[in-house]
């Protein structure tokens, strides 16, 4: 895996989160604040573990956690 500055993966996430907000805003108004509030929450928390991870030392229990939650969150937006 290549190595990405902070800025880029920064930049990157705000993309996707900006992307992510129009296509939830399209949701059926009964998945639009069950579903996509849980989506959101995910997305923030896997954004708080990237930069999270890009400033701690040791990285494995971060990076664990990083995983479970992208996990998640690929789960939830297959199910949208």
């Amino acid at each position: 895996m290549g190595q990405h500055s902070e800025a880029e993966l920064n930049q990157k996430f705000i993309e996707t989160a900006k992307l992510m907000n129009i296509y939830l805003n399209h949701f059926p108004k009964f998945e639009r604040y069950a579903l996509s509030q849980q989506i959101r929450n995910c997305m923030y928390e896997v954004y708080s573990y990237m930069i999270e991870g890009q400033k701690r030392y040791h990285k494995k229990t971060v990076l664990g956690n990083l995983d479970v939650r992208h996990e998640q969150l690929r789960m939830f937006t297959n199910l949208a």
